[in-house]
């Protein structure tokens, strides 16, 4: 019983450093990122764009605004939550797809490159705003697989010569 109490006493503590201290420290440096990006994107002169290229200007900078306002609440749910949405609403996929495909269409090297840089930066602060729940979760997956493992390996015990089970005393 001690010993239950110590670990949840350490997973407590693990997981109020983590989310006190250490995804803060990296939220910033991931916001940090979003801030050179649209400064980046902003030092690109807006008037000599094509009609088109000012358009997939105007989405990637409010995006990026979006994402630096909603940094600290992108994490894996609502990642799952936004890909259900996603692929049941026709609307919403018909609109990200145009989207997406002017970006690709779009002539200005450097305002794709900010748009991908943009997605790599969201990704990784997913990860850091889900991170302590891959610590809950890797004990439950280790059980799966031991408890999967233990399955395999009786059945082929079972399926052994009879001699080879008397012998080594394995079973009955």
């Amino acid at each position: 019983m001690a010993n239950i109490l110590l670990v949840i006493f350490i997973l407590a503590m693990v997981h109020f450093a983590y989310e006190n201290i250490i995804a803060p420290t990296l939220r910033i440096y991931q916001r940090n990122k979003l801030f050179v990006l649209r400064d980046k994107l902003r030092d690109i002169d807006f008037n000599s764009l094509s009609k088109q290229d000012k358009q997939v200007f105007k989405y990637i900078e409010n995006s990026l605004t979006i994402c630096i306002q909603n940094l600290p609440y992108a994490n894996l749910y609502k990642f799952v939550k936004y890909n259900k949405e996603y692929h049941k609403n026709e609307k919403l996929r018909t609109l990200v797809e145009k989207r997406y495909n002017q970006i690709q269409d779009c002539n200005i090297v450097e305002i794709k490159e900010i748009f991908h840089k943009s997605g790599k930066v969201i990704y990784d602060a997913i990860l850091i705003n889900s991170g302590m729940w891959f610590m809950y979760l890797i004990p439950i997956v280790l059980v799966t697989v031991m408890f999967e493992y233990s399955i395999k390996f009786v059945k082929s015990m079972i399926l052994s010569p009879m001699n080879i089970q008397n012998n080594h005393n394995l079973i009955y």
